[in-house]
């Protein structure tokens, strides 16, 4: 029998930032991984992420976002590693649509540097894209891409190096509850802990749904694509962007490219659900596809239609597309990061100090009310 404070299960973006957290805070803290350490089978794989303060999704995300740059900063000293490339990070739609004046709201609430650019100073600016007349947008000077399986494994050599212990390819077969303490029973051993923290992605479904509170899992194609001229296409001439035409079902985002292996392109909005997290792999849709070939042609002509490759992850989608971080709300002791909708790997960080306070303390620094269970209910 081993013995823990605090047991992380699922050490992903948001569960490795946890254990980092923790383990610096002098918690005596494991993590528990049923994959290998940054491994490609959940949501926090794909090379980069786009990082931006320019966000529609809601203002009070902003001061959270500010705080996560701090920390991304502090995690590279620590490791020695390059997790940032500010390049900048674009936002175009319809000048005067809600997509555009929602960017703007929050950059005014929370003093953002965003720079308006009307559709011909787009154009001039970066003439990789094509954009329709009636487009604006913003360019967060502030954004740009943060190197996704380096910050994972940033977290976790740090947070080793901290006395925390991993425990990968090992799977939680079961846990209880006996007095003041949890018994957890993995593929491989037993452990006994005061608390427990659930980072577990598209896995929080089932418990979720015993809270009443039902996730949805969005299978999401990622795909890289080059050309005949690439230097247009690297982080010093292009940025990480959102292109989200509010006639059209379909809300695109980009990488720039950081090897020969082409731009990362995606399509945010237009669901592949499933039922299962391990149906993930399932074959290439042919609407997929066509989603793709979409962006391609209309918004980035001089791009090869064809992808150089792809990969599958998942977003678990809350009822309102925000955050769930919050306290299990009948079992003491249960700490819960989940629902992150698609938008949530920049803030990993920031999530991790969130989760360390709330486990260790009960309560968080952060105004994180918003994200909390009891808005469901």
């Amino acid at each position: 029998m081993e013995n823990f404070d605090i047991a992380v299960i699922g050490v992903g973006g948001m569960g490795s930032a946890a254990l980092y957290h923790l383990a610096k805070s002098g918690a005596k803290v494991c993590g528990i991984e049923q994959f290998a350490a940054g491994h490609g089978e959940g949501s926090s794989h794909g090379d980069t992420r786009v990082i931006r303060k320019a966000y529609p999704e809601a203002p009070d995300y902003i001061p959270l976002l500010n705080r996560s740059y701090e920390l991304w900063k502090n995690l590279e000293m620590v490791s020695g590693e390059t997790l940032l490339n500010l390049c900048g990070f674009l936002v175009c739609g319809s000048s005067e649509g809600d997509y555009l004046s929602k960017v703007q709201e929050g950059a005014d609430k929370y003093d953002v540097n965003n720079q308006y650019l009307d559709r011909q100073a787009l154009q001039d600016r970066f003439p990789q894209f094509h954009l329709p007349d009636d487009f604006a947008g913003f360019l967060d000077p502030e954004g740009g891409i943060v190197y996704v399986e380096k910050g994972v494994h940033s977290h976790i050599s740090a947070a080793l190096e901290n006395g925390a212990v991993f425990y990968g390819e090992e799977v939680l077969l079961g846990w209880e509850k006996f007095e003041d303490n949890f018994l957890l029973k993995t593929s491989k051993r037993l452990i006994t802990t005061e608390k427990i923290v659930f980072t577990t992605g598209a896995w929080a479904v089932d418990m979720m749904a015993k809270l009443n509170i039902p996730l949805e899992i969005w299978r999401r194609g990622i795909f890289w694509h080059d050309c005949k001229d690439m230097a247009p296409y690297y982080p010093d001439q292009f940025p990480s962007f959102v292109i989200n035409d509010e006639n059209s079902p379909y809300c695109y985002y980009g990488c720039p490219a950081i090897n020969e292996s082409g731009l990362k392109l995606g399509e945010h909005d237009v669901p592949l659900k499933l039922t299962d997290p391990f149906e993930r792999n399932m074959p290439l849709t042919n609407e997929e596809t066509t989603n793709m070939n979409v962006l391609l042609e209309n918004y980035l002509p001089d791009l090869n239609t064809k992808p150089l490759a792809y990969k599958f992850c998942m977003y678990t989608i809350s009822p309102d597309h925000h955050f769930i971080i919050d306290q299990h709300p009948e079992i003491d002791g249960i700490t819960i990061a989940c629902g992150f909708s698609g938008h949530g790997y920049k803030f990993a960080p920031v999530v991790g100090e969130i989760i360390s306070s709330l486990a260790l303390n009960g309560a968080s620094e952060h105004d994180i009310g918003f994200l909390g269970i009891e808005r469901f209910h």
